[in-house]
């Protein structure tokens, strides 16, 4: 169903139209809450046969009837074992895909990504790897999302969005358009940043369902045994205010590669940590101090990567 509601053409599109008279003619605007939670007003265009077609497209489709079976079908999920992001992340998440993000390409790959993952790889995250045991939330700050070149929506014409089932797309730098990077979302906004290394996740897509008590909608994650090692090499961070979700990186790490070895997928993993040391200096140095702290950690998970070491 969640495939189906991304391939609806108003399923993410949520506002209303609404129309004023200004000097003796008719205007159209459409209202919706912004990422921020702010109520904003976009001029799509003055009443005529093209803006009267979306309207009228818009307001008789059933896509608030699907949100609402798709909200029932995600807690009878949860209900079953699936894990359950909170409903203030849900909210970006749902407001990101309301912008085409993931139908352009884009990857959710925060702690989040981690969580929808358990639920695509049919397990239930345990101990210090789930990050959302007891209640506590993931550590990251606010929803990070890889997009490849050319992945982010680009400001433009408002109908044209619109009539695509997207919301217009706030400003964003100019460089978005030209390279891989990672758009950092929280409820105070968007922001467009350079991340090392998103090329190595946004090859090898998986597809997944973020689920809520709010609803559901579709999301792109990374290759669980890519993800892995993308997260082993981000554990070595020890940068000023980076222990913290270094921590959390390394026992994502961890969970994930526990996952292939049960399943007897070692060589996914390998074949991931291989492909990442041959991207440079970079990824190697950080690989090895990865694997290192894995090693003293979790001893019996490191020996995964004995046949191809980082060093």
């Amino acid at each position: 169903m969640a495939s189906t509601a991304a391939a609806t053409r108003f399923a993410a599109l949520r506002g209303s139209f609404h129309r004023r008279a200004i000097k003796g003619g008719t205007y159209v605007y459409f209202n919706f809450r912004d990422i921020d939670g702010r109520v904003r007003s976009v001029y799509v265009g003055a009443e005529g046969n093209r803006v009267r077609s979306l309207v009228e497209a818009f307001e008789s489709s059933e896509a608030s009837v699907l949100r609402d079976a798709m909200a029932k079908r995600a807690n009878a999920c949860i209900a079953l074992g699936c894990h359950a992001l909170p409903n203030k992340h849900f909210k970006i998440i749902n407001k990101l895909a309301g912008y085409g993000l993931f139908r352009r390409g884009s990857m959710l790959i925060g702690s989040q990504a981690f969580l929808v993952l358990g639920s695509v790889l049919g397990v239930r995250w345990v101990g210090r790897g789930t990050l959302l045991d007891a209640g506590t939330e993931p550590t990251e700050g606010g929803i990070l999302v890889a997009s490849p070149a050319g992945g982010t929506p680009q400001t433009g014409e408002t109908v044209a969005s619109l009539e695509m089932g997207q919301l217009p797309m706030q400003a964003l730098p100019h460089y978005a358009a030209d390279s891989s990077h990672a758009i950092r979302a929280s409820d105070l906004g968007i922001a467009v940043e350079q991340t090392s290394f998103v090329d190595f996740l946004l090859e090898r897509p998986t597809a997944g369902v973020a689920f809520a008590k709010a609803g559901a909608c579709f999301v792109n994650l990374p290759d669980p045994a890519r993800f892995a090692v993308y997260l082993l090499a981000g554990s070595a961070d020890r940068s000023a205010g980076e222990a913290g979700r270094s921590l959390d990186r390394l026992e994502m790490a961890a969970a994930l590669i526990a996952w292939h070895l049960d399943q007897g997928r070692v060589d996914y993993l390998v074949e991931a940590w291989n492909g990442a040391l041959g991207l440079g200096t970079g990824w190697r140095q950080l690989a090895a101090k990865g694997q290192r702290l894995l090693s003293k950690s979790h001893p019996e998970l490191a020996e995964a990567f004995a046949a191809a070491p980082a060093d």
